[in-house]
């Protein structure tokens, strides 16, 4: 039994729940307009470890449209099995252990164009911070 939760206390659960579900659609057609309505214009991917920005704003959504589209032959899936969050102010965190299979994705430039990995699998710790509203 899974619940949605209340959307004043945890947006960042909302927003892993959300883009998981977009992740794991079968309608290919419209998988990524779900995905990306999920994340803010300005949204910004950080590596936790060296603080550096991997991607943000329309870098994010090239690459994320590269991955769906290339995906689309693998049976690309992802799944959580723990999943934590908490409120800090006006921001709440979720952190999640996700795992996923069937990732295609850029190698060099995000579109693609200087080539593509072969399908992947692995485990991945992901947080997700969100501002309320």
């Amino acid at each position: 039994f899974f619940a949605m939760p209340q959307p004043a206390v945890h947006w960042a659960q909302q927003l892993a729940w959300r883009q998981l579900m977009a992740y794991n659609s079968s309608y290919t057609s419209n998988k990524l307009a779900r995905f990306l309505r999920n994340f803010a214009d300005d949204v910004t991917v950080i590596d936790v470890l060296s603080g550096k920005t991997v991607l943000s704003g329309s870098d994010f959504r090239l690459r994320y449209s590269t991955v769906f589209r290339e995906s689309a032959r693998s049976p690309l899936q992802a799944w959580v099995p723990r999943r934590w969050s908490c409120r800090a102010g006006d921001q709440t965190i979720c952190l999640d252990c996700e795992t996923f299979e069937g990732l295609v994705k850029p190698l060099g430039a995000l579109d693609g164009s200087e080539g593509l990995s072969a399908p992947l699998t692995a485990d991945i710790v992901v947080a997700y911070v969100a501002q309320d509203g």
